[in-house]
């Protein structure tokens, strides 16, 4: 079907389109193989970005507004109950949290009036939304997305002028200055620290496609490619010894990982099938053990075939 229409008519009268899904998505724990094993909340989660806290409990993410509330905002639930409050209340629209390590603080970005940038709050909901870096709106950067290692340091995307992407870091232990951590020509973005804090994972289009790329960090040395046919959205296990993504067709992926060295161990493998295709930063999040896979399922669109849509005008 040409575009993103959903339906396309022919010469001779035939119709097809995608009906809408009779049941809404739902946030669900699957399994290594796909399986659902646990909902989270109630059916119609229209949430992205997805950051669970450091232990478990809860889950960040941006809400997308409605007719009362247009404005994105972050969010959190607990995981247990299922149980949703806001965290954030800007009309500017906030997006992309990301839990600090003792899970005290959520980091997210936004473009408030005079520029957009990072900015943190409490979360407990305490306070008020900090700013930590600022782009005017004179410059054509932005910052989004961020992840937070347990030395401290911010790693983000950064938005140039002819709309690729670097990679850019901030200490919150210095003076929270923001430093470029990795720019070409191409795009790199999605960075995710190890959760030793000495690699960086990420995804790099300087083969012309997404692929998944791993870094030392802090130093430059050249990256290594972990992905074999493509890839998006690296999250690591919570032992670092296997990294995730997503394959352009949709799977979840694994692969092992030597932290010693920052060598791939075999070559990726398949988990399950997702409705991962494009969208928000961060559309999944994976338990510390790497055993399950917190997402968006919703039913399959399913194909209408009208073999002349003529006939219906009578009707």
């Amino acid at each position: 079907m040409p575009g993103n229409r959903g339906f396309s008519v022919s010469a001779n009268g035939r119709f097809v389109f995608l009906a809408a899904p009779k049941t809404e998505p739902q946030l669900t724990w699957v399994d290594r193989s796909g399986r659902p094993v646990e909902t989270v909340g109630a059916p119609g989660f229209s949430g992205g970005n997805l950051d669970l806290s450091p232990d478990g409990q809860q889950l960040a993410f941006a809400k997308p507004g409605n007719l009362a509330e247009p404005q994105v905002n972050i969010w959190l639930i607990e995981l247990a109950t299922g149980r949703a409050t806001p965290l954030t209340d800007d009309l500017a629209g906030d997006y992309d949290p990301a839990w600090s390590p003792d899970g005290k603080y959520i980091v997210f970005n936004s473009a408030r009036p005079g520029g957009s940038g990072l900015f943190l709050r409490a979360s407990d909901g305490s306070g008020v939304d900090v700013p930590l870096a600022k782009v005017e709106k004179s410059e054509a950067n932005s910052f989004t997305v961020a992840s937070w290692s347990r030395a401290d340091v911010l790693i983000f995307n950064v938005l140039k002028k002819d709309l690729d992407f670097d990679l850019g870091t901030l200490s919150m232990a210095g003076d929270r200055t923001p430093r470029v951590f990795v720019s070409s020509k191409q795009s790199e973005l999605n960075g995710t620290f190890s959760p030793d804090g000495r690699w960086v994972a990420y995804q790099s289009n300087a083969s012309n496609r997404y692929e998944i790329v791993v870094r030392p960090f802090p130093n430059k040395d050249p990256a290594r490619t972990i992905s074999r046919d493509g890839g998006k959205f690296p999250r690591w296990r919570g032992d670092g010894k296997e990294l995730f993504f997503v394959s352009p067709a949709g799977t979840m992926m694994a692969v092992g990982f030597d932290a010693t060295n920052g060598v791939s161990q075999g070559v990726p493998q398949p988990l399950f099938s997702t409705q991962i295709r494009i969208g928000d930063n961060r559309p999944y999040a994976v338990d510390k053990d790497g055993q399950r896979f917190l997402l968006k399922v919703g039913p399959d669109p399913q194909l209408v075939v009208v073999m002349d849509w003529r006939t219906l005008l009578d009707r």
